[in-house]
């Protein structure tokens, strides 16, 4: 059986505290004080992994001063930051933001006074305002505390449409001059009939920003993508099958703690495989895989003309040193190191990235926060034709009439046509 995220249940909700350091060790933050490099770009990682963008408001509130304070305390290999920042709407009020960081300038944890401010993973505006703080201390050597607000406008509302679609399936039959039928055209037009070199590499430069990319969750909504390959090929009669196409097409983002925890220390790990390795990691988009076009891939990187990366930061073993037993879809190998199991979801993963890529190598690459394992997985095309029927067969019988379904006749349910 494999866990499908979308079916998780959610514990019950316990009010979270972090344990922070006596506050008699905070120091006020100042110009001669050393900080971990605290980066827009580690910024942008933790609201990703938060599933949230940048607000620009919070720019305005921390030119504005709504900071009071900033203190640090150095506790267990992590940087405390303690702060108070004024309500936005109302300066009488004000409330005590706590964060962590790591010595890579990662948010470890957070949390704020204010309702929104639950942590471990705390991202409200006060939160980000004092984090936003910190990017610009770290970049300028500079903290402006205390004084006024700017508020924006709210966005005025899109005028409704008012008429309902045409009824493309009428369309499809009533008019034998169109060259190919709705569903026919759809698959064309959207790359997934058939690709060309161009388009697989439009598609792979547009789709760069993952998971923040809107081209990229379109593009891979109307595919099969590999981290869905072993789900599909490991499905019995028994499933659900509209369950699962709900699953594949309807997936929404969802934030778990594991989900967030691997979002957040991605790049921790790659920046320590470039050390370790002596190499480069260029980002990358989504892959179409150029003979299957309803296939494709995003790899978490990709090194020179030949490698992908793809990296994996378990939670149930961030704590732990990597081991066959702590990670269990690693097996030790007779020299010494890992291997990849091949039965595990994470196999048919890579195998389909270096499908759709078309590259021989993945750099599987497992962090916990004791240590960090790379595992050469090599191309596998005996393995790759098993799976490829598979996926292809799973195509044809069920997830090309589910797409069609959603995008060529969505929302005719809503209407009524005469016959």
């Amino acid at each position: 059986m494999f866990d499908d995220v979308h079916n998780i249940r959610d514990e019950p909700e316990v009010e979270f505290h972090m344990v922070v350091p006596e506050y008699s060790t905070y120091k006020d933050l100042h110009a001669d004080q050393t900080i971990p490099a605290v980066t827009m770009e580690r910024l942008q990682d933790f609201l990703s992994a938060c599933y949230t963008n940048f607000n620009p408001k919070v720019a305005d509130l921390y030119k504005g001063r709504y900071i009071q304070y900033v203190r640090t305390a150095v506790h267990e290999n992590l940087v405390y930051v303690t702060s108070s920042v004024w309500a936005e709407m109302k300066k009488t009020v004000s409330y005590k933001v706590d964060a962590s960081l790591t010595k890579d300038g990662v948010v470890n944890e957070s949390q704020c006074e204010c309702a929104a401010g639950q942590g471990p993973a705390a991202h409200c505006k006060h939160v980000i305002t004092v984090l936003f703080a910190l990017v610009a201390f770290c970049k300028d050597g500079e903290l402006l505390t205390d004084l006024t607000c700017t508020q924006e406008k709210p966005a005025r509302l899109a005028v409704m449409q008012l008429f309902p679609p045409a009824n493309r399936k009428a369309v499809g039959s009533d008019h034998d001059y169109m060259e190919y039928p709705p569903e026919k055209k759809y698959l064309i037009d959207e790359k997934i009939s058939h690709v060309t070199e161009s388009d697989r590499q439009e598609i792979e430069l547009a789709t760069r920003g993952q998971d923040n990319s809107k081209r990229w969750k379109q593009e891979r909504g109307k595919r099969i993508t590999s981290s869905n390959f072993g789900m599909i090929c490991k499905t019995t009669e028994r499933r659900d099958m509209e369950k699962l196409l709900s699953t594949l097409i309807d997936s929404a983002d969802i934030y778990t703690k594991p989900i967030a925890h691997g979002r957040k220390y991605e790049k921790v790990a790659i920046s320590k495989l470039e050390d370790l390795y002596h190499l480069k990691v260029q980002k990358c988009g989504l892959f179409v895989s150029s003979k299957y076009p309803m296939l494709a891939a995003s790899p978490d990187g990709l090194i020179s003309d030949d490698a992908v990366v793809e990296v994996k930061c378990p939670y149930a073993a961030r704590n732990d040193t990597i081991t066959a037993a702590s990670v269990p879809y690693l097996t030790a190998s007779h020299n010494g190191g890992y291997v990849l199991k091949k039965d595990h979801k994470y196999y048919f993963q890579v195998q389909g990235q270096l499908l759709c890529t078309e590259r021989q190598l993945c750099k599987f690459v497992v962090f916990t926060l004791k240590g960090l394992e790379v595992v050469d997985v090599h191309r596998d095309d005996i393995f790759i034709d098993f799976m490829t029927k598979v996926l292809l067969d799973f195509y044809e019988s069920h997830f090309k009439a589910a797409i069609i379904k959603k995008y060529v006749y969505k929302d005719e349910h809503l209407y009524h046509f005469s016959p």
